[in-house]
Parts: structure tokens; sequence; C-alpha cells
């Protein structure tokens, strides 16, 4: 199964545990770049952000190193 189908079987109300599991990683996300809460309900939103802050990573707008402490 691609993750098409997936996220259409989710939509569609199927693997209600996965759905649950992605809301909380939506949270946890928001949470992590001090976003408001409502963000991780909104998932256009969601999205446009995490867009908005790769595309700086790439440009060299902002640092990225993950692997550092």
């Amino acid at each position: 199964m691609g993750l098409t189908a997936l996220y259409n079987l989710m939509d569609d109300d199927g693997f209600t545990d996965l759905a649950t599991l992605h809301k909380k990683i939506d949270v946890a996300v928001a949470a992590a770049h001090s976003w408001p809460a409502t963000v991780a309900q909104n998932p256009t939103e969601l999205v446009a952000r995490l867009t908005a802050l790769n595309r700086e990573i790439v440009e060299g707008g902002r640092p990225y190193n993950p692997f550092t402490s």
C-alpha cells in the first residue's frame, strides 16, 4: 500500500490508531516550533509553515545542524 492510499483510508476513518498518532505528532511539531496549538489542527497552515522553514534552510537563511547539540 502506498502513502496516498494509506492517507485516503485515514481520511475515510480507517486506521484510526495511526490517525491519532499523526495528530499527536502534529501537536508536538507545533509545540517544538512555539507555534499556536491551533496550527496543529490546521493541516494547510502546518504544511505552509513547515514548507517556509524548509525554504529558509535551503536558501541559507536558517542554519541547519540536526546532529549537533
